[in-house]
């Protein structure tokens, strides 16, 4: 009697171990719940989450017609006829360098009508390959920058890309890519392509400076730019 008691007594304390040792069943569906809420939280945020990929780079102002930068092609002392800040005539002299190869001087003239900033005072000494003056022609048709990308951004789209331009005169300016050049003319560099940038505002050009320009791509979902690694 005692033993059938004791095998009784053995087979439901293995029950109880049993039950115990059993994780309840609401448990295990609030738990399922919880985890794909959570992962449903993820992937609603993934596809509402925007993701603007950008470049940035340097940006090189120019117009149409262009200026005129002149560059002394020898040393030597050089007295200017023409007047900083003034109006010059196209084929003007603008002034004439003598060193002791020289004697007579080499004599420097405009080759457009502007006005001319001239780069160093009259009867000062300057080196070759020194620039001298800089003249802004009298009616600008055109102003643009001009800026390398990698040929990885070939085949952007050009309308819904912005661009944010800095320029180191301390102007801020809003632009878009007016046109991608398909022949690489880059020297040095045969990764890269050249596009032309308009500007959204109007900038008066005083003479030829350059900048920073934030590219800023065509906007994606965040999980697209993940799936995109995948």
């Amino acid at each position: 009697m005692s033993k059938e008691k004791d095998n009784e007594f053995e087979l439901r304390s293995e029950k109880v171990r049993n039950i115990v040792g059993e994780v309840p069943s609401y448990i295990l569906r609030y738990g399922a719940y919880m985890v794909s809420g959570f992962l449903i939280i993820i992937f609603i945020s993934l596809y509402l989450i925007p993701y603007s990929e950008s470049y940035t780079t340097e940006i090189i102002i120019k117009t149409i017609p262009g200026n005129e930068l002149i560059y002394s092609n020898t040393n030597g002392y050089i007295t200017f006829v023409a007047d900083n800040n003034e109006a010059i005539k196209k084929n003007e002299k603008i002034g004439i360098i003598k060193n002791n190869a020289l004697p007579d001087g080499q004599v420097i003239f405009s080759n457009i009508s502007g006005k001319i900033y001239l780069n160093f005072p009259s009867n000062s000494f300057i080196n070759k390959q020194s620039l001298i003056c800089e003249i802004i022609p009298d009616t600008i048709k055109d102003i643009y920058g001009e800026i390398n990308l990698p040929l990885k951004y070939r085949n952007i789209n050009t309308e819904t890309t912005k661009i944010e331009i800095y320029l180191y005169d301390g102007s801020f300016l809003n632009g878009y890519i007016s046109r991608l050049y398909s022949v690489n003319n880059i020297i040095n560099k045969p990764e890269s392509f050249k596009a032309e940038i308009k500007f959204k505002e109007e900038y008066i050009f005083t003479s030829q400076i350059n900048g920073v320009a934030k590219i800023y791509f065509s906007q994606k979902r965040l999980l697209d730019k993940i799936l995109d690694f995948i």
